[in-house]
């Protein structure tokens, strides 16, 4: 199984280190991919592969970008939707 995913920041208003230590290296060593179940939620990622303390869903382009302009991270996956 695969996750694809893409995290988008601006450089210089966003600590790399903390973004690698909270985002990159649970997904890079996120071992267990057999595991996942068929549908891959925003719960289930807060709870069982990123560990960071402030996670906030957001539904729209303008919200994404309005967060990306303000110095969040913005982590988006490609999730199956639910049937």
């Amino acid at each position: 199984k695969r996750i694809n995913a893409a995290i988008i920041y601006i450089d210089g208003l966003v600590d790399k280190n903390l973004v690698s230590e909270t985002i990159l290296k649970p997904l890079m060593y996120y071992t267990d991919m057999n595991s996942l179940p068929e549908i891959v939620d925003m719960e289930y990622v807060k709870s069982s592969i990123l560990f960071t303390g402030s996670i906030e869903a957001v539904s729209t382009m303008e919200d994404v970008i309005a967060k990306i302009l303000s110095g969040d991270t913005v982590f988006l996956w490609m999730a199956k939707q639910k049937r």
